[in-house]
């Protein structure tokens, strides 16, 4: 992933010195290797510090929600499940499709951070054997759908086991079953709200449970 790593820092630098955004999301590394953590760079000094390596699992596309008000025009890095956030954004209203220049990354699947954190070899020692996380095992969209660039090989979805198979096992609960899994599913909520601050859907201004 280091020719991917430098192509956005080569055509984020290249944009904002050019004056073409405003300024570029991606990612920056955290205080471990496998930490990662949305980046804002505003002029191409900046572009420096980003990187795309095995962990960039966050979708950045939810980020512009910062933006739609403004009149900036910005630009992103997407895999593929990020731009089809884009393209719900766009859908939504949300934001404009002439204020986004958008660098497509053809993904291969991304490690989990949080399989990482509990590896018993210890990362500092190896972090090779961290699996993929589980949605990237079941990815249909590795390759972006919308973008002004796209960087790296197309891929080919390579789906483990059935896609649907929890779905069609709920299906087939009695209505009584059905109540006690979602029962269950809930019961461990405690409305910190993270799942909606990720939702690329979330994006009323207001949201009912803050106004309530």
């Amino acid at each position: 992933m280091t020719d991917i790593n430098n192509k956005i820092r080569e055509i984020a630098a290249r944009l904002l010195k050019d004056k073409q955004v405003d300024l570029f999301m991606a990612w920056e590394k955290g205080e471990l290797d496998y930490q990662v953590k949305p980046y804002f760079a505003r002029t191409p000094e900046e572009a420096d510090r980003m990187v795309f390596n095995d962990y960039c699992i966050q979708n950045l596309s939810n980020g512009l929600l910062k933006f739609r008000d403004g009149q900036e025009k910005i630009g992103i890095v997407v895999k593929g499940c990020d731009s089809r956030g884009i393209v719900r954004l766009l859908e939504d209203n949300q934001i404009t499709r002439e204020r986004l220049y958008i660098v497509g990354v053809c993904c291969p699947g991304m490690k989990d951070p949080l399989k990482a954190a509990l590896n018993d070899s210890g990362f500092k020692k190896q972090s090779k054997d961290v699996p993929l996380a589980d949605k990237c095992l079941k990815c249909r969209q590795p390759n972006p759908v919308i973008y002004d660039e796209i960087l790296g090989q197309e891929r080919v979805p390579d789906v483990a086991g059935e896609r649907f198979s929890l779905v069609r096992d709920l299906e087939n609960k009695t209505p009584d079953e059905r109540y006690a899994f979602f029962e269950d599913i809930l019961s461990r909520c405690i409305r910190c709200y993270a799942c909606r601050q990720v939702c690329v859907a979330c994006n009323c201004r207001t949201c009912i449970f803050d106004d309530t």
